[in-house]
């Protein structure tokens, strides 16, 4: 039954249709939280950047929860100086 493009996965992200999109998944879909952070930074974002949840709610995908780091090394310094994981 057709939902609109639209799931979460198992681990809790929300997938939208997009079957045009370079990085989308076999099925066609893409990560919610990434497409919004392409809209914001004007790009695509390549596989090797992160988008990281401020409060670590992998569904809230609000545009001021949302931060870019360039690679993982990255978006692992700001889990250490923050304390979370």
């Amino acid at each position: 039954m057709w939902d609109g493009g639209r799931y979460k996965d198992a681990d809790g992200y929300v997938m939208v249709y997009s079957p045009h999109h370079p990085n989308k998944n076999i099925k066609g879909y893409v990560c919610e939280h990434r497409l919004k952070m392409e809209i914001k930074v004007g790009r695509f974002i390549n596989k090797n950047e992160i988008v990281h949840y401020i409060n670590e709610v992998k569904d809230d995908n609000r545009i001021e929860n949302l931060k870019l780091f360039k690679n993982q090394s990255e978006h692992l310094k700001e889990h250490h100086a923050t304390g979370s994981y």
